[in-house]
C-alpha cells in the first residue's frame, strides 16, 4: 500500500491551501517529490540506535578516564583527546534526538516523529550539528600540529611557536564553527509542517513534524571547502610528520617506533568520523534522491537508506573511543591495569595447587618413591 499523497502547508496555512514555495522541495504530480514522509521506524531499530548511544556514553566515559588518568602522555595532548571524545559524543547524541534528518537534494529536510515543546528545534540542532562537527575537525587539526611540532628539530624552520600555533588553530576554529551560524542566520526553513491527505473520507489526518531547508550555495560552498582542506592538510601533515620521524638523528629506534604508531592512531581516529559519518549520510542521501523518483519504490522497502546510515551514525562515538584506546600502546597498558587479567589467577593457582600436591620437602618425596 502505498504512502498517500502529500501537501505541504506552512503554519499559517488553514485547511488544504497550498504555498507556491513547494515546487521548490521538488514535488512531482504523483506526489512523490525528494521531500517524500519517513516510513514508521521500526521498534527494532529504534531500540538498536538508542541502546547503542547508551553504549556510546558508557565507553566514552570509561575511554575519557582511561586518557586522562594515563600520566605517561603529556598533559596537552591528554586533555585535547578528551575534549575530542567529548565533542564527537556530543555530536552523535544530538543527531540521534534531534529526530530523522534526511539530507536530500536539492532540500535539506528533517523530520520529528514525536513533537514536544521541549525539543530542540531542527534549525537549532541542525546549525549546533555541523559547528560541533567542525569543531571536532579543528581539534584533529590540533593534534596532528602537535605530533608534527613534538618531533621537530627545535632550529628548523617549520618549528612553530605555542602563539603561532594557538593563533592559527583560532583563526581555523572561527571559520569552521562559523559554519554552524551561517546556517542559522541564512537557512530559515522555508515550511515547518507536513500534512498526510486521508486515504479515504473516514481516514484522520496525521502530522508529524517536518522542516525544509532551502540550497544555499554559501553554506554548502562553505562545507564544501573545509572539507577538502581538511583532507589536504591533514594528508599533508601527516606525510610531514612520517619524513621526520624516518629523517630524525636525535632520537632513538624505540621513540622513532612510538610516535610513529601515535601518528597512525591519529590517522586511524580521524578516518572514523569519514567512515560512520559522512560515507553513511552521503550514500543514503543519494539514495534517497535516486528513489523517490517515478515508481514509489520507498513505500515496499521495510527500512528506509536513511535508517541504516543512523544507525552507523549512533555507532560513530563508541567505534571511536575503541580506535583511540586500541591504538595507543600507553592507554591500552592502563586499561590492562585497571581489568584484572584470568591469566595470572589461573597460573597463581595452579602454583598453589602443585605445592600442595607436591611440597618441596626431601623425606616427604624419599617415603613416597619407596
Amino acid at each position: 500500500m502505498g504512502l498517500p499523497p502529500l501537501v505541504i502547508v506552512t503554519g499559517l496555512a488553514s485547511g488544504f491551501r497550498l504555498e507556491n514555495w513547494w515546487m521548490n522541495c521538488g514535488f512531482i504530480p504523483t506526489g512523490q517529490g525528494y521531500c517524500m514522509p519517513p516510513k514508521g521506524q521500526l521498534e527494532g531499530i529504534a531500540v538498536l540506535r538508542y541502546a547503542i548511544s547508551v553504549v556510546s556514553i558508557l565507553v566514552t566515559s570509561l575511554s575519557g578516564y582511561i586518557v586522562a588518568r594515563t600520566k605517561s602522555i603529556t598533559r596537552d595532548y591528554r586533555t585535547m583527546l578528551v575534549i575530542s571524545l567529548a565533542v564527537w559524543l556530543l555530536v552523535d547524541i544530538l543527531v540521534q534526538v534531534l529526530g530523522d534528518p534526511f539530507l536530500l537534494f536539492p532540500t535539506s529536510c528533517v523530520y520529528h516523529r514525536v513533537q514536544t515543546n521541549a525539543q530542540l528545534t531542527s534549525l537549532a540542532g541542525f546549525a549546533l550539528v555541523q559547528s560541533l562537527v567542525m569543531v571536532g575537525v579543528v581539534i584533529y587539526f590540533a593534534l596532528f600540529i602537535y605530533r608534527h611540532q613534538k618531533i621537530t628539530p627545535p632550529d628548523s624552520l617549520v618549528k612553530l611557536s605555542l602563539k603561532v600555533r594557538s593563533v592559527f588553530l583560532f583563526v581555523i576554529l572561527i571559520i569552521y564553527a562559523g559554519v554552524g551560524p551561517l546556517f542559522y542566520s541564512e537557512c530559515a526553513p522555508i515550511a515547518s509542517t507536513l500534512r498526510y491527505l486521508p486515504s479515504n473520507e473516514w481516514a484522520g489526518t496525521t502530522r508529524e513534524r517536518i522542516d525544509f531547508f532551502p540550497l544555499t550555495i554559501i553554506n554548502h560552498s562553505l562545507l564544501m571547502f573545509n572539507g577538502v582542506f581538511a583532507c589536504i592538510f591533514v594528508s599533508a601533515i601527516a606525510s610531514k610528520t612520517f619524513a621526520q620521524i624516518r629523517d630524525a638523528k636525535n632520537i632513538s629506534p624505540t621513540m622513532q617506533r612510538l610516535h610513529r604508531v601515535l601518528t597512525w592512531s591519529l590517522i586511524f581516529q580521524s578516518l572514523t568520523p569519514i567512515f560512520l559519518i559522512l560515507i553513511p549520510i552521503a550514500t543514503a542521501a543519494i539514495a534517497m534522491f535516486v528513489l523517490s523518483h517515478g515508481e514509489s519504490v520507498l513505500t515496499k522497502k521495510p527500512v528506509i537508506p536513511f535508517t541504516f546510515a543512523l544507525v552507523l551514525f549512533s555507532c560513530h562515538a563508541t567505534v571511536y573511543a575503541v580506535v583511540l584506546i586500541g591504538t595507543t600502546p600507553a592507554f591500552r597498558e592502563k586499561l590492562r591495569q585497571m581489568i584484572p587479567s584470568l591469566i595470572p589467577r589461573r597460573v597463581s593457582s595452579q602454583r598453589q595447587r602443585s605445592s600442595v600436591v607436591q611440597p618441596n620437602n626431601p623425606s616427604f618425596t624419599r617415603s613416597t618413591t619407596r
